[in-house]
């Protein structure tokens, strides 16, 4: 009972910071746009057949009102081949499935491995051959059915210095920064910031956190921000232990507006 109480009054004063911050950089500085070339993001929602898409749709608007062209994608359209060359933006949202995974065949879990839109079947090892036999795939179980799955080799492989340059890339999905493995791979190809859940999360709690996060995004709040404010972002992240966390540079915004200097400890 008592940890309920402290979560709903938690909860409670998110929601509270949310609206006076709203209301505060109304008075403020307005220009939200940043003075460079076009700003692009992809918001990749390979659960849409499971889950739905209202969460994305709010985090596009939160974009569109601070002028990145968006392009969204669900469910097999994010496949394996569109994933080896088009991660490519200055924001990366993706919402899928994923798990820390033995990825080199000796039994061991090691890194954490990222759910694409395909499913895996038979054919998959031999469709696929160059990058299963370079441990770059491996098979992802989630949701009752076999996925492939990308590891952090997969990243390393087809992208390369620069070609993330000042992305920030944000996992909507379990065991995201279990570890820095797949933070890692990303960073290596110049992105700024790679966000995530440490453990287990639930879709509901994913999904509210998403908007949560990319709200605070549009406001000024900066990545060490985000993941401060929301931690665990709900009781049964909670129960899980899993908390939204960051790797590379907390100090990423992607908005000129200013948000509130905060000390959370």
């Amino acid at each position: 009972m008592k940890i309920n109480i402290i979560f709903l009054f938690a909860i409670t004063f998110l929601i509270f910071l949310t609206i006076i911050c709203s209301a505060q950089n109304t008075i403020g500085d307005q220009s939200t746009i940043l003075e460079h070339k076009e700003k692009t993001a992809l918001v990749l929602n390979t659960a849409e057949y499971l889950y739905g898409n209202i969460h994305c749709k709010k985090i596009i608007q939160y974009l569109e009102n601070n002028g990145y062209n968006v392009t969204y994608l669900a469910d097999d359209a994010i496949d394996l081949n569109y994933t080896k060359h088009n991660l490519k933006a200055d924001i990366i949202y993706i919402n899928t499935h994923a798990g820390y995974l033995d990825t080199d065949g000796d039994n061991i879990s090691d890194s954490v491995v990222i759910g694409t839109g395909e499913r895996w079947v038979n054919e998959t090892p031999q469709k696929h051959s160059f990058e299963y036999e370079h441990n770059m795939i491996v098979k992802g179980e989630a949701a009752g059915e076999d996925w492939v799955a990308f590891t952090p080799s997969f990243i390393e492989y087809y992208y390369h210095v620069d070609d993330l340059q000042g992305s920030l890339v944000y996992m909507a999905t379990c065991y995201a920064t279990y570890d820095d493995s797949m933070a890692n791979a990303f960073l290596n190809a110049s992105a700024d910031v790679y966000i995530g859940w440490t453990k287990n999360t639930v879709f509901w709690t994913n999904s509210i956190v998403s908007v949560i996060s990319f709200k605070l995004l549009s406001m000024g709040f900066d990545a060490k921000q985000i993941c401060k404010l929301i931690r665990h972002g709900g009781l049964y992240n909670l129960i899980f232990g899993s908390k939204l966390t960051y790797y590379g540079d907390g100090n990423h915004t992607i908005t000129t507006r200013k948000g509130i200097s905060l000390n959370v400890s």
